[in-house]
Order: C-alpha cells, then structure tokens, then sequence
C-alpha cells in the first residue's frame, strides 16, 4: 500500500476515489507544477456496494468508469473504508530520523492479527516536535489485508484504471489539514470527519497530528435509532428528516406537515439530542484528553455528513469552528501548491477525497 507519492509531478491527470459505507466520492484531478485543478466531482451510492464489512469491488470499478469523462488509461488513488485499515500513530523518542525506518519495524507488532505474510505494511513520516526537552518523531503506520489490495487493483485494471495509491480516511485527513498550514494562532486543532457510520478525529499538536481516533457514532446511529424507537416510519423518510431538519427544533408548519405527519417529534428530538449529547461528549474527552498532554485545543475544522444544528453542540465546547466546504470559496493555498477548484460542487462530504487528491502534492 503505497501511501507516500514524493514524485516531483509536472503533469498528470488522475481519478481520485473515495469508497465509503454510504457514498463514493470521485474527483477528476489535474496536476500541473504546484497547482491541483479538480475538474469535476461526483459521488454514487454505494451502499448496496459495501455489506458485512465486504467491498464489491467488481461493482465498485464498473461505476468509476462509467461516472468518468476520462476514458484513456489514467492513474488512480484509492481511499479505503477505516474498518479495512489497522492504523495508528505512533511516536519514537530521541532517535536520528533516518534510523525511523528500521525502528518503524517494530511498531507492526502492536496490530493483532497482523503479519508481513498477510499484510501490506506502510507507514510515513508525520514529523517532530520538541517535548519536555525530548525529540519526539510521530509516524502514521498502517496495515491493509493482501487479498483487499490485490482484489481492488485487478478489479479497476480490467477498466484500464491504473491504482498507483491507496490509502484510508485518517491519511486523508492528515493530508487535508496541509490547507491550513498558514493558520498559525491555531496549530493545536482537531479535524473531524463526521462519517455514515462513525466519526473520525485527527489531533494536532503544534502542527502535527499525534492522535487519532473512530467515535462508533455516525449518521447511521441516528438513523437506526429513530428507526427502533418508530418502526412504522421507513428508514428513506427517517434520513430525509435527518437531512433537512436535524437538531433544529423550530421547523415551520409546512416542515411539521411535511416531515411529521408519521414520525412522532418528541420521539425524534429525543433521540437525536440524546445522540447528539454522546458525540459530542466523546469530542470533548479527546479535547480533555489533549490538554492533559499539554496540548491545548483551540480549533475545530470538520466535514462530511453532519447534520443540520450539530455545529451548536460544538460551539458548547468552547474552542473555535469551521465548517471545511470549497464550494465557499474557488481556491484554497497549501504549504506550496495552489487547489483550483473549476466550476464543480465540491461540499463538506468531499473531506476525505480533497485530502487524498492533496497527497499526490506531498
């Protein structure tokens, strides 16, 4: 699993892919010197795709392909679901960076289950910070199943859609917050990525992510819920509520009429508060959790599938927001290559994709 591109690109197109349990993302992608050009964007349904933990990748491919307005053999780069992926970071104290290598060996033991037999084992180099007169170097180590890679690239290849990157959501992540380089007063953040099914945070501290963390509450956990607490209204009307109303308690006549005419709204906002209370209780421990390090939170930049009034729980913890959304704005500055986006819709569920199509630039 190649998760490190330090090729020096000139010109290239690619195909970025996002799988995930409810969406795919896939961004149409130029690199030309130091600028990233994302010329289209779209996503598919891909949750019929993904059952059990098991990615049909035959099915997969075959949409990629018919989505894209670059037929000609292309370059690809993959993000993988979080539950196919054993990844953690992790930190080596006081050692010359170019020993990191052979050290890094060892850190493959801490994954249970997991051997160079069965896995395809990578890491890359995060970068260091100076603590209580130590040198701390922090890494990102990863371990993905033989049989996975091997399946997603003979899968695309039957399409002529070269994979020459593969990587997972915590990457991503990462990779994403090399947009906000230049946000000095806020170097000690969090970035989250409100998923379907969880919710990932990324710790930074000075700069440089130190901890991760999948929150098993996501879009689905609300979804579900509702579902138990009123069987008789359909999952498909439970997640249009999800959608378009959220936590916002004052809706308009029309919306009751609309949205409540067979979900009970006391049941609704009762479990959705509920829901709400315990996510944003456990981003409050990983916060509690950092200042006990001595890393003191000041910001928190967040994406994907959030729902409507959630950023008033965040607002509670008393930190900094920003919602992370290109459609605001055409381009965006990295550490030392400029994003474009053309005129496409590129929103807040793009997260994961948009750091992926920043790796390549790393």
């Amino acid at each position: 699993m190649d998760i490190l591109v330090k090729n020096n690109i000139i010109k290239k197109n690619k195909i970025i892919v996002d799988i995930g349990s409810k969406f795919t993302k896939v961004l149409e992608v130029n690199y030309a010197s130091k600028k990233i050009t994302v010329k289209d964007a779209h996503k598919f349904d891909s949750s019929a795709m993904y059952q059990d933990g098991t990615i049909d990748f035959s099915e997969i491919a075959k949409t990629v392909e018919h989505s894209i307005k670059e037929k000609k053999r292309c370059e690809v780069s993959v993000s993988l679901p979080e539950d196919l992926v054993e990844a953690k970071i992790v930190s080596i104290k006081n050692k010359k960076q170019a020993e990191i290598p052979k050290l890094i060996e060892k850190e493959y033991g801490s994954f249970s289950r997991v051997s160079p037999l069965t896995h395809v084992l990578d890491y890359a180099y995060l970068g260091q910070n100076e603590e209580n007169g130590d040198t701390l170097h922090y890494c990102m180590i990863a371990a993905v199943h033989k049989n996975t890679v091997s399946q997603l690239i003979a899968e695309f290849e039957k399409r002529k859609l070269k994979i020459t990157t593969v990587t997972f959501p915590f990457y991503d992540m990462i990779c994403l917050s090399e947009l906000y380089h230049d946000d000095y007063e806020n170097l000690s953040r969090l970035m989250i990525d409100f998923g379907a099914s969880g919710t990932r945070v990324v710790a930074f501290s000075e700069g440089i992510p130190v901890y991760v963390r999948n929150i098993d509450i996501g879009f689905n956990t609300y979804a579900d819920r509702l579902f138990i607490m009123q069987e008789s209204v359909g999952k498909p009307d439970i997640a249009k509520t999800l959608i378009n109303v959220g936590e916002i308690g004052l809706i308009t006549n029309e919306q009751a009429n609309k949205y409540f005419a067979q979900l009970d709204n006391k049941i609704y906002f009762d479990g959705v508060s509920d829901i709400g209370n315990r996510l944003v209780g456990e981003i409050r421990r990983i916060i509690e959790l950092c200042e006990t390090n001595g890393i003191a939170i000041s910001k928190i930049i967040y994406g994907g599938y959030v729902i409507n009034g959630f950023e008033k729980r965040l607002k509670q913890l008393g930190v900094e927001i920003e919602k992370f959304d290109l459609d605001m704005c055409g381009e965006k500055d990295g550490k030392d290559f400029l994003l474009w986006i053309d005129e496409v819709q590129v929103g807040s569920q793009y997260y994961d994709a948009l750091g992926l199509s920043v790796n390549t630039m790393l």
